[in-house]
């Protein structure tokens, strides 16, 4: 015949993955760190400041996303050149999903302010105080 589609290329490629984290993801693990606690608290102060193996001291985001560029180029074996439109396809996906949760919100507030008159009553509070803040910013703004 001819070759298989890109999608059954894309779910072996995910089969493939999946069942190389298989033995990671179904078994539970426990860490115990009190050799490296007992270790640290005898260290003195200078040690200390050259081997910093003190958790605390990490940039947790900066590791974490150096972490997940390795596991994508070495253990999956993936290119990064497609790194920068992915990330500019997740930041629209993010604003989609933030502007889907904004419309929902506010279709329902509507729907309650014109059904329930409590909501009513605080939807139009709420705007009323929206304004005069908006009106009352320009005098704060020359005073400051």
């Amino acid at each position: 015949m001819g070759r298989q589609p890109c999608s059954v290329q894309y779910n072996e490629s995910q089969k493939k993955t999946l069942k190389s984290l298989d033995y990671f993801t179904l078994n539970q693990w426990e860490f115990s760190n009190d050799n490296l606690v007992m270790l640290w608290n005898k260290v003195n102060k200078e040690d200390q400041s050259v081997f910093n193996f003190n958790v605390k001291s990490i940039n947790w985001p900066s590791y974490v996303e150096n972490y997940c560029l390795g596991v994508k180029r070495y253990f999956l074996k993936e290119e990064l050149s497609g790194l920068p439109g992915a990330r500019r396809a997740m930041k629209r996906l993010q604003y989609s999903w933030f502007l889907i949760k904004i419309t929902t919100f506010i279709i329902v507030w509507c729907l309650l302010a014109k059904r329930v008159a409590v909501a009513r009553a605080l939807w139009q509070k709420v705007i009323f105080l929206a304004l005069f803040i908006y009106q009352k910013l320009p005098s704060f703004a020359k005073s400051h």
